[in-house]
């Protein structure tokens, strides 16, 4: 099958990061609005990214690739800015500290090395979460743990067409049990230990999803929508309070909504002028879901030194998505592309001399 790129894709992933911030935005500047399901943005792009790994590695890893060179691919393409996001994620703790005249703690650096790690060192203190630091890194957890999952299966483990529907569906059937005993998925994955453990139910359905729209060709539908049907179905999923509180919501959405909008998203069709902006916007992405988070903190600590977070709370929130978004463009363009491309080449010129080796 001819490999193309899925254009429209990455704008949706861009907006979902953006829904993700503005969710943050109103918990940080007490907005008292709330965008109605944004926590589904998560899932989503569990979704989302199963389809795009099974896009890049499916032929590769049957053939030629290996998998340390697939593991390596993928810490290459996360690890630069989950670095600096944790980072960041220090900076604005120990503003808070700093302002409320707490004094830094020694768990703290201890939450702080052990975070570098990737590994959930929140947990290792009684009532705390996953990642105190930098909240969103739990899905990043998560997401590398169903790319080594996935590297797994595909390399060494291949499976019937029949095996893996069987599997789709028992863990369909598990995720739809944890969100009914929650009462909803908002807080799994990242808030104590039993939710942090219901994360490795909510990451395998979504990612697996995704990955078999795309092995079997589910995508490739006879029909095509605008993609501005696509993306609007994406926004009122995520952003109407609609079914508030409802675990049924929760497990329709993310069943049967998010694949349905990944399989119509890769096949619909937009204006070429929007295609440069819709790229731009999915680099973004990444970027801004690592870091946005503590920028809203440590813009939240300095616009409340001004008093203007209680008399114009909307635009110093709007103002501080902006920043979030600058920066994660600077980042993206003066430091992780660098960088990663440095690395991609190191890891080639290593790939090769084995080869010379063994030869």
């Amino acid at each position: 099958m001819e490999k193309r790129h899925f254009i429209f894709l990455d704008g949706m992933r861009g907006f979902a990061a953006l829904s993700v911030g503005f969710l943050h935005a109103s918990w940080i500047f007490h907005l008292g609005l709330k965008p109605g399901h944004a926590y589904l943005a998560v899932d989503f792009f569990f979704c989302l990214s199963g389809f795009v790994i099974a896009y890049a590695y499916d032929d590769r890893l049957r053939t030629k690739m290996t998998f340390s060179d697939f593991w390596m691919r993928r810490l290459i393409r996360l690890y630069p800015m989950i670095l600096i996001g944790i980072l960041l994620g220090f900076i604005a703790t120990l503003g808070e500290q700093l302002v409320s005249g707490t004094a830094l703690m020694a768990q703290d650096n201890i939450i702080l090395i052990i975070t570098l790690f990737l590994l959930p060192a929140g947990l290792l203190f009684p009532g705390g979460q996953a990642y105190p630091m930098n909240n969103p890194l739990w899905s990043l957890f998560f997401e590398l743990f169903a790319n080594l999952l996935y590297g797994i299966q595909q390399k060494f483990r291949p499976v019937s067409t029949r095996s893996a529907f069987v599997v789709l569906l028992l863990s369909a059937i598990a995720l739809i049990a944890v969100i009914f005993h929650t009462g909803g998925i908002e807080t799994i994955g990242f808030d104590g230990h039993k939710s942090f453990l219901g994360g490795f139910v909510r990451v395998f359905y979504p990612f697996f999803a995704g990955v078999i729209l795309y092995r079997y060709s589910f995508f490739n539908i006879r029909y095509r929508i605008h993609s501005s049907i696509v993306l609007a179905a994406l926004l009122v999923a995520l952003l109407v309070p609609i079914f508030k509180h409802a675990w049924l919501y929760d497990a329709v959405i993310i069943t049967l909504g998010f694949p349905l909008m990944v399989m119509f998203g890769a096949r619909s069709f937009h204006s070429q002028r929007l295609s440069k902006f819709l790229v731009l916007f999915g680099r973004l992405s990444f970027p801004f879901y690592v870091i946005h988070q503590p920028v809203l903190r440590i813009c939240h600590l300095l616009i409340a030194k001004t008093g203007l977070e209680k008399t114009l709370p909307y635009p110093m929130a709007a103002l501080s998505l902006l920043v979030a978004l600058a920066m994660a463009y600077a980042f993206l363009v003066a430091y992780d592309q660098p960088v990663r491309r440095w690395f991609t080449k190191k890891s080639r010129d290593s790939s090769q001399i084995k080869t010379k080796v063994l030869a």
